[in-house]
């Protein structure tokens, strides 16, 4: 008889493998008609989680499955060798690969009582609670987080008298790290503080993207604490990029630029054309009266005149000119600093405490592109 590796509701754990405050994934031995079958459980309260069959590994035959590595990447089966059974490694697929917890270790300093921020971890996508706590007497904080997603780690302060750190942490790639180090450094606000934001625009947009409404809040508690100060919001892009024609569906700006300008223009030259008149009145009074050797022979030397005043009747001008010049345009800085803005006076704050800044440069390296906010205390 062969048995099945499965997700089973109905046990309760036996043996733990890759477990921790992240909630991994549980893994269970148990006895099949005396053959071996693993299952694993994932347990949300009081209920597992539906079985799901394990095919990958499972054959016609009488397969024993006898563990799994410490982070759950491969299942450790005994099956027939050259000589004997031995001990394989099967990688999990995909589907049911457990997901390896990442240790966060880290260590608050800058303020009197680092034993007094609070620390909350945020799903940046769904915004979902992950973590809430607080560091030891002396600062220091360990916790644990899954991977598969993007989370929003914060430091705040009790007070209002200090700014907060905040950072975002990628656990979502092939290379998951299985520790991370966080050495937050709370700043008094005062005049010359900076902070660097973790505000993000949707993509070819000004409006705030809202996995960062975190940040925003973080923000707006710190600016409105402090009311007694002024902000410099500032918005740079490196990255800038323009054209004539909308080349790109990154070129969401239009720049519209009126010119001055002047061109050479042809007209009549009077004066000449009046003596070209002349010459031909002339040359026609002449024709009238009787030919004779010496009026025939003039002839030529009027029509000689004539083409030469005709080549040049014309003279050339100056005329001034307007034109209209269109600039499509990647540059949104100005647009996304008033987007934060209006966000915190929404929220709030005085609009006489703000101050924005906006700035755009052209960068080569395409990985280098990006947008940066920064607030700045300014007074």
């Amino acid at each position: 008889m062969s048995c099945t590796i499965c997700w089973r509701t109905e046990l309760a754990s036996r043996f733990l493998v890759n477990c921790s405050a992240a909630g991994a994934k549980i893994l269970l031995f148990l006895s099949c008609n005396v053959r071996f079958c693993i299952d694993f459980g994932g347990l949300n309260g009081s209920t597992w989680s539906r079985p799901i069959p394990v095919d990958f590994a499972n054959t016609s035959k009488d397969d024993q499955y006898v563990s799994a590595t410490s982070l759950g990447r491969y299942l450790l089966k005994d099956q027939p060798g050259q000589r004997s059974n031995e001990i394989v490694e099967m990688l999990f697929t995909d589907d049911i690969k457990p997901k390896a917890a990442v240790k966060m270790e880290g260590n608050v300093s800058g303020i009197s009582n680092p034993g007094s921020p609070y620390i909350a971890v945020f799903d940046q996508q769904s915004q979902k609670s992950i973590y809430n706590g607080r560091p030891d007497n002396s600062g220091s904080f360990t916790f644990y987080l899954k991977e598969g997603a993007r989370y929003d780690l914060s430091v705040e302060p009790e007070t209002d008298a200090y700014t907060f750190y905040s950072k975002v942490f990628d656990f979502t790639g092939d290379h998951v790290p299985m520790f991370e180090q966080v050495d937050a450094t709370l700043k008094p606000v005062v005049n010359g503080t900076e902070l660097e934001l973790r505000i993000d625009f949707e993509t070819y947009s000004s409006k705030i993207a809202g996995y960062s409404a975190q940040e925003l809040r973080r923000l707006a508690r710190m600016v409105k604490g402090n009311a007694n100060h002024k902000f410099l919001i500032d918005v740079s892009l490196a990255g800038y990029l323009s054209d004539s024609i909308k080349s790109s569906p990154d070129l969401t700006q239009l720049h519209i630029d009126t010119l001055h300008f002047t061109v050479e223009k042809q007209i009549p030259d009077t004066v000449k054309l009046d003596s070209l008149l002349l010459v031909m009145n002339k040359r026609d009074s002449l024709k009238k009266m009787e030919t004779d050797s010496t009026i025939v022979s003039d002839d030529g030397y009027f029509k000689d005149q004539i083409d030469s005043i005709r080549l040049t009747a014309f003279k050339t001008i100056q005329i001034d000119s307007i034109g209209v010049k269109y600039t499509y345009h990647n540059d949104r800085t100005e647009l996304q600093a008033k987007a934060i803005a209006d966000y915190l006076i929404n929220e709030g704050a005085s609009a006489s405490n703000l101050k924005l800044t906006h700035s755009a440069r052209p960068e080569a390296v395409a990985e280098k592109r990006k947008t940066l906010v920064k607030i700045k205390v300014v007074e």
